[in-house]
């Protein structure tokens, strides 16, 4: 048992053992015969009892006090973890697809410029197919996710990456694989530009978590008027 219901509860229970006791005396007294002083005896037992009635209407509303704290906090912290999940800070799985990419001589400059062009373009489609969770290699993406050219590599989050690419997205993949399956679409645009491109739907498609929480240095919540 919480360790705050503990505290509660023993004041009842004795406060509940005090009031029977209470009516014990109480039926005993009015057995001996002093009417005076039985009267003032069970005025005060009323009295007694009254109290410890109101002893008890107290912690049972500190009680409910407590139980309704715990369903609030149970909220928040479900609440917290809703937007960490939709945010990118936790791991996830589910159905969707699995993609490799890849273009031959990207040591040459023009050809890691466009694809990282066609890596974007890419991200783009998937978001718009609705995509839940995205992730480049193992860089899961996000809001605040770069993708950049550095010489002849691919940096995402701040990691330099290297061919062959394997971009992984979470959603309907029956959806994910229509939208970039289209006929004259971008995949069928990318093979003919000498792309190598590879889509597979799966029911078990795995996305790690975004590793570090972005500082912001400017923005801040907005107070309730």
């Amino acid at each position: 048992m919480d360790k705050r219901y503990s505290k509660i509860y023993i004041p009842i229970f004795g406060i509940a053992f005090l009031i029977g006791l209470l009516f014990n005396v109480q039926g005993n007294l009015l057995e001996k015969g002093n009417e005076d002083l039985l009267n003032r005896q069970y005025q005060q037992l009323l009295l007694d009892n009254q109290e410890l009635s109101n002893q008890i209407d107290f912690y049972m509303s500190k009680l409910e006090e407590l139980q309704k704290s715990d369903e609030e906090s149970d909220k928040t912290i479900s609440s917290i973890e809703y937007y960490k999940f939709v945010s990118g800070f936790t791991d996830v799985q589910g159905q969707g697809i699995v993609i490799q990419l890849s273009l031959p001589d990207m040591e040459q400059p023009l050809n890691i410029v466009d694809f990282h062009r066609n890596l974007l373009f890419l991200i783009n489609e998937l978001n718009a197919a609705g995509a839940e969770a995205i992730a480049i290699k193992d860089e899961r993406i996000i809001s605040t996710s770069e993708i950049s050219v550095a010489g002849n590599n691919i940096v995402v989050n701040g990691q330099k990456l290297s061919p062959p690419f394997m971009i992984r997205a979470i959603g309907n993949s029956d959806t994910l694989d229509a939208a970039l399956n289209l006929r004259l679409g971008y995949v069928e645009r990318l093979r003919n530009n000498g792309y190598f491109i590879e889509i597979k739907k799966s029911e078990d498609v795995e996305i790690p978590k975004y590793p570090i929480m972005p500082k912001l240095n400017y923005a801040e919540p907005l107070g309730e008027n």
